[in-house]
């Protein structure tokens, strides 16, 4: 089959939904699919040969309507099999237009990524919802529930495993610092509790500087900025438990990644698949989300080697059993051949809307004050109609 799968992030700086991208991409190519990736215009795109996947890449410095044009004269070209769109607006602008199969994944139950799957929706085949909460959220925009098919995120392969001891507990929060993520949960963790058993690792980002100010020296706590790949997989195969304070998530790939390292997560109540993925006591830990902070300060002051050691042999257990089989591409392939449909009509006049999300080059600081606003209050504005 040729898959076209769409992606709003650069292939060489992206967040979770181009890690769920990679993976689907990788895992198709190599099942013998010829795969075509779209993504935002990148300075590295080492990685697309290093797997056999084709580029599509696409900008937001032109004219939405020129954008849009030419990325329908590519897939034109490409002539797919199935279309399974992430997060790419001008892929979906493009849905009328497209005449195979045509599947939206999504990843998060808000947001202007919701108010993305709401355009076009008559022309989406299929609906893949990443958590059983967000198939309650696509009902909620109109969506018919038999047109939402609750797929869980997956890893394609169980990790090569060897942990490595430390002397002291270490914990490991891989979130943005973000409210949606609960950094001001984990600040509060290690700013009001003691645990001088504990070593805390935050991979922070870009605002290393300004997450410093806010710490106290109450923990040892190490702040890394943006690491590459296999420096980030090195430190989860250092760590013990991964703490995932977030309000709101899909199916976090970085999850998946740390029970297949035997890290113990604890994670919150909140919306999301974090519940779905965890045992509270077997697995792992799932606490309160608005007293989630006192709960884990409860947990990590009491874990024990032997704790650690039984519940990590659970959480790579049920990575093995059910995140590292790639049955989540699996069984998006079955849902397409399930259609059973033939080629669908082609429209020739579609709506064009702003892409809906901030550049990371290209735009102003205005500018890109202005559109995280409107992706935060879920605004993607119409401004016009191209006729193909």
């Amino acid at each position: 089959m040729k898959i076209v799968i769409g992606c709003s992030s650069r292939i060489d700086h992206g967040s979770g939904i181009l890690a769920y991208c990679k993976n689907l991409s990788s895992y198709l190519a190599k099942k013998g699919h010829d795969v075509y990736l779209i993504y935002l215009k990148s300075d590295d795109v080492s990685w697309l040969a290093k797997n056999n996947v084709n580029g599509v890449s696409v900008t937001v410095g032109e004219p939405p309507k020129l954008e849009v044009a030419q990325l329908n004269k590519r897939i034109t070209e490409i002539a797919p099999d199935l279309v399974i769109n992430n997060d790419n607006s001008f892929l979906q602008q493009l849905a009328p237009a497209i005449s195979c199969p045509f599947f939206f994944v999504l990843h998060l139950g808000n947001y202007s990524i919701l108010s993305l799957a709401k355009i076009n929706q008559e022309y989406v085949d299929r609906y893949i919802a990443t958590t059983s909460d967000m198939k309650f959220d696509l009902a909620k925009i109109g969506i018919p529930t038999n047109k939402i098919s609750v797929v869980l995120n997956g890893l394609n392969a169980p990790f090569s495993y060897k942990k490595k001891k430390t002397d002291k507990c270490r914990v490991l929060f891989a979130g943005e610092p973000t409210r949606r993520k609960g950094a001001d949960k984990f600040i509060k963790l290690i700013n009001n509790y003691s645990m001088p058993n504990v070593e805390f690792h935050w991979t922070v980002g870009d605002k290393i500087d300004a997450i410093r100010s806010k710490i106290t020296a109450k923990n040892e706590v190490v702040l890394h900025r943006r690491l590459p790949s296999d420096e980030f997989h090195s430190l989860m195969d250092s760590s013990n438990v991964f703490v995932m304070p977030s309000r709101d998530e899909g199916l976090p790939i970085a999850l998946l990644e740390a029970i297949g390292y035997g890290l113990i997560p604890i994670v919150t109540n909140g919306k999301g698949a974090m519940k779905e993925v965890v045992e509270h006591g077997v697995n792992g830990f799932v606490c309160e989300l608005n007293s989630w902070e006192i709960e884990t300060f409860s947990i990590l002051k009491d874990l024990k080697p032997t704790d650690i050691e039984f519940l990590s042999d659970k959480a790579i257990a049920t990575f093995n059993k059910q995140y590292a089989s790639a049955e989540y591409a699996n069984k998006l392939i079955e849902l397409c051949e399930g259609l059973k449909c033939t080629h669908k009509e082609k429209q020739k006049l579609i709506t064009i809307y702003q892409w809906h999300r901030p550049s990371v080059v290209g735009v102003s600081l205005f500018t890109g004050f202005l559109n995280r606003i409107k992706v935060k209050l879920g605004i993607i504005p119409k401004i016009g109609r191209l006729k193909l």
